[in-house]
């Protein structure tokens, strides 16, 4: 799992929970900001409450848009989270001159091809599911706005197959 190696190895230098031997894209992007990195919502009870200002990280390897193989919470979750910390943990000013980066890896996809492998007639209804996987994502989106976060940042999803 993400708690032995090789997670980890490249950044903090030891395993950390995180799916990752390096930086993950929210690292990447507060490295850009010039800003220190960012706590995983795992580790939000280790630091000092004044880190946090600097965000948190959501995001669980192998999760989608809805459940897939990776036991963890899915984008709806992962909101859900995020909603429970505001009033305490972050505050309206926080969040409308926040950033909050989306990213959709292709899971949902890779778990429902995974799923259907042997039923052609469910392989032929994955336009249907990526327009469900789409329209889950635009609702979830409009909730991170609604929660007062102006500024949403959606990487493209990499070629799958």
């Amino acid at each position: 799992g993400a708690s032995a190696d090789p997670y980890g190895i490249t950044y903090p230098g030891k395993p950390s929970g995180r799916f990752s031997d390096g930086h993950i894209s929210t690292d990447f992007l507060a490295q850009l900001l010039r800003i220190k990195l960012p706590v995983t919502y795992a580790k939000k009870d280790d630091v000092d409450t004044t880190r946090l200002q600097y965000g948190m990280s959501f995001a669980y390897g192998g999760t989608g848009v809805f459940d897939t193989y990776a036991n963890y919470p899915n984008m709806t979750a992962q909101i859900n989270l995020f909603e429970q910390l505001l009033g305490n943990v972050y505050s309206p000013s926080d969040l409308s001159s926040s950033v909050a980066l989306v990213s959709v890896a292709g899971n949902d996809y890779i778990t429902y091809i995974s799923q259907n492998r042997n039923d052609t007639a469910k392989l032929l209804e994955l336009k249907t599911f990526i327009s469900q996987v789409l329209n889950r994502t635009e609702l979830n989106l409009r909730k991170i706005h609604t929660l007062g976060v102006k500024k949403i940042a959606i990487p493209s999803l990499t070629p799958l197959w």
